[in-house]
């Protein structure tokens, strides 16, 4: 059996965040076919958003079993301790660059009733 790379996923993911949302259901169960619009960014942005955080979060947490599992099979060996404290480290670090960002678009928001999150495209 083949095994597929961490790429492959990765592309698969991105493939998957680039497809049309439910703005776009209604059009292929109708069948009918548009061509792709500007207007389509907006589910795009949606769509990565509503990904972003789940999966950052997801990471953070496979990254601290990770690192906790290569301290505790570390039998004492310097460099593999040093190793996963610079797991748990990343880790950490990621927990709080996720928590400074959503703390940062909240805050944009409250401060000037300026809903970052939403992606709009004004048309004429």
């Amino acid at each position: 059996m083949k095994r597929r790379s961490i790429k492959f996923y990765l592309l698969l993911i991105t493939y998957y965040l680039l497809l049309a949302g439910p703005a776009h259901a209604a059009d292929w169960v109708s069948g009918e076919d548009e061509p792709a619009q500007f207007k389509d960014l907006e589910t795009i942005f949606e769509n990565i958003l509503a990904i972003i955080f789940p999966l950052g979060g997801i990471a953070v947490f496979i990254m601290l079993l990770l690192g906790g599992f290569q301290h505790l099979t570390a039998g004492g060996n310097p460099e593999k301790t040093q190793k996963a404290w610079a797991t748990i480290t990343y880790a950490v670090v990621g927990l709080v660059l996720l928590v400074g960002i959503w703390f940062i678009l909240r805050f944009i928001r409250q401060f000037t009733g300026v809903d970052v999150t939403e992606f709009r495209i004004i048309q004429d």
